[in-house]
């Protein structure tokens, strides 16, 4: 079971894998560990450790670090 998370706090439950929305989602949402995809556009930092979305900082996994750092510090520099 997977929890999407809207930016107006609204939280929809679905039984689509994350790896099925991985692939379903456009460029703008950015795989950053293996229990989370973020919206780019909503990111508000980006640390060594992880992001900043919401108020929350989600951390980076090993696996999509790379990655998803590059990617995100990316669309945070296009928006400043």
């Amino acid at each position: 079971e997977v929890s999407l998370h809207t930016v107006d706090g609204t939280v929809y439950r679905t039984r689509t894998r994350i790896s099925q929305w991985e692939q379903l989602l456009d460029d703008r949402f950015v795989r950053v560990h293996r229990s989370y995809i973020v919206n780019a556009e909503h990111v508000a930092g980006v640390t060594a450790q992880g992001v900043v979305i919401g108020g929350m900082q989600i951390e980076f996994s090993r696996k999509y670090r790379e990655l998803a750092a590059a990617r995100l510090a990316r669309a945070v520099t296009g928006r400043e």
